[in-house]
Formats: structure tokens, sequence, C-alpha cells
């Protein structure tokens, strides 16, 4: 891989853990406000769509995460 190409693959990288920041700290904040609501709100369907909301933010970190392990597999071949 040529030097061009590694470097705008870089910049894809940064890209991403700039991005796994924003989705860490959107996450922290969704699980702080599920937490500060009562239990029969969390038990209601507003309370599920939160928590399916922060599954998914999980789930979303997880791939940017796993991204960011192919690039760097990329680096090291």
């Amino acid at each position: 891989m040529n030097q061009e190409r590694r470097k705008m693959l870089q910049e894809i990288n940064d890209t991403i853990g700039g991005l796994i920041a924003q989705v860490e700290e959107l996450l922290e904040q969704e699980n702080t406000a599920y937490d500060n609501l009562p239990e029969s709100i969390q038990n209601s369907e507003r309370g599920e769509t939160m928590q399916s909301a922060i599954d998914n933010m999980g789930y979303l970190q997880s791939s940017l995460e796993e991204a960011t392990g192919y690039i760097e597999e990329i680096f090291n071949t």
C-alpha cells in the first residue's frame, strides 16, 4: 500500500475513533437517563424503547471498534 492510501486509511481510522468517542458519550448519557427513571417508567414502552436504543448504541460501538481492528490489521500486514 502506498503512502497516500495509508494516509487516507489513517484518516478514516481517526474519524472512526472520533465516532467511537461520540457514541460512548451518548451511550453513557442514555444509560444515566434510563437509570434515573422511576422503575414504573423503565418497565413501560418508553423504557423499553430507551433500552433498545442503549442496546443498539452498544452494538454500534462494538462494530466501530471492530472496524478499527481491521484497519490495524491492514497496517500490520
